[in-house]
């Protein structure tokens, strides 16, 4: 009867016999939301990953391979990618093979990196760079490629 009696007299919280059930349910909620994203490659770009629904690439990278990325300063600074796409384009449709140029990314001091892309086995990292160094409004162009120390 005594033990009867120091039980009652200590209070529960309602939220300390809760936590369980709601660890658990918590638990659930996420199992449920990681089951339902579909797992994609990291090696690969969603549109190509098998598991997405669009597996059809677009079409201006379908039958292209990637010749390699390149840094460009241009005469004129600008921030917009669109003028600068604007001068990607006018460089590929001139290079023998053709070229395809698209922004990666800009950089700092006006830079910006581009990715040249070619449906031709011929094309080039140094045919990329020597078609953007001869395309007006590009001041500089370099590969943009790791350099190891030699010893």
């Amino acid at each position: 009867m005594a033990r009867m009696i120091q039980s009652a007299a200590r209070p529960r919280s309602l939220l300390s016999s809760a936590k369980p059930a709601l660890a658990v349910a918590l638990g659930l909620c996420l199992l449920a939301a990681c089951k339902s994203v579909p797992a994609i490659d990291p090696g690969k770009p969603p549109a190509m990953d098998p598991a997405s629904t669009n597996t059809q690439p677009p079409a201006s990278v379908s039958a292209a391979h990637s010749v390699g990325d390149v840094i460009i300063g241009l005469n004129t600074p600008t921030t917009s990618s669109t003028t600068v796409q604007g001068l990607l384009d006018a460089a590929g449709a001139r290079a023998t093979p053709r070229l395809a140029f698209a922004v990666v990314r800009p950089m700092s001091g006006g830079f910006w990196l581009v990715r040249a892309t070619s449906g031709d086995a011929s094309a080039t990292l140094d045919g990329a760079v020597t078609a953007l160094r001869n395309t007006p409004g590009v001041a500089s162009a370099d590969p943009d490629r790791v350099v190891k120390i030699q010893r």
